[in-house]
């Protein structure tokens, strides 16, 4: 069953959010209070109605979820629409994998966002998730990153 998360959810949301970022490699990049922090962050961004999940549930277990959020950094907040939307939480657990569950929330959060007033729409894209957003209409950007150590 899909549906809209609560603030009820965000624990198990996390969890699904934590090992995305342990499945991706990039687990070592996330502060040492991460779980905790996240949830503060989640809750706050929910009561503000800057964030909404979307899940898949099966026998009361979040299988899939995807979130929309809305940002406001520069150079956006300068705009008439002084803010975008951005996907990020795409995540399936792997047995449930490949059923079109990714597609299907995504859909809905891309909704969700528009009702928002979104007129931009991001999102980093993993070289498995890269499909799916071609034919949703995402685009590649000219955006360039430097790290430094």
């Amino acid at each position: 069953m899909d549906r809209k998360a609560s603030i009820a959810d965000l624990d198990n949301i996390i969890e699904l959010k934590l090992q995305m970022h342990k499945e991706g490699g990039y687990f070592d990049v996330l502060r040492d209070d991460a779980a905790e922090f996240i949830l503060k962050t989640y809750q706050s961004l929910y009561k503000n109605q800057q964030a909404q999940h979307f899940v898949i549930e099966f026998q009361s277990k979040i299988v899939s979820c995807t979130g929309g959020f809305i940002k406001t950094e520069m150079p956006y907040s300068f705009r008439k629409v002084p803010f975008y939307g951005y996907i990020t939480d795409v995540y399936t657990i792997p047995e449930y994998r490949n059923k079109g569950y990714a597609t299907l929330l995504t859909t809905q959060v891309i909704n969700w966002l528009h009702e928002k007033g979104a007129k931009d729409i991001r999102l980093i894209a993993t070289e498995q998730g890269r499909e799916l957003y071609k034919r949703k209409g995402f685009i590649p950007t000219d955006e360039m990153i430097l790290s430094i150590d």
